[in-house]
């Protein structure tokens, strides 16, 4: 699998999987055994901690990935997607 997309609600550095269940991005620091070409989360980001695109992205692709350090909204969502298909 080389795109994985992460849709639902999280932070930077996290993906809630339900309630009180978290999916730490820390669990996959081996950027050789988890690499991927893109990765797109599709959830509200923070400020601070490191994402799961910077832990197994290549750093020329980061840019082609979906991802905001900040809440967002179905307005961010829909901007994210046009920008993925390339209607910016």
């Amino acid at each position: 699998m080389k795109e994985v997309f992460f849709v639902g609600h999280g932070a930077s550095h996290f993906f809630r999987l339900k309630r009180g269940e978290l999916l730490d991005y820390c669990s996959f620091d081996d950027a050789v055994l988890y690499r991927k070409e893109m990765v797109h989360q599709v959830h509200c980001g923070t400020p601070g901690g490191i994402s799961l695109i910077e832990r197994v992205v290549p750093v020329e692709n980061r840019h082609k990935c979906f991802y905001f350090g900040r809440e967002i909204n179905s307005r961010d969502i829909k901007a994210g997607f046009q920008r993925l298909a390339g209607f910016h």
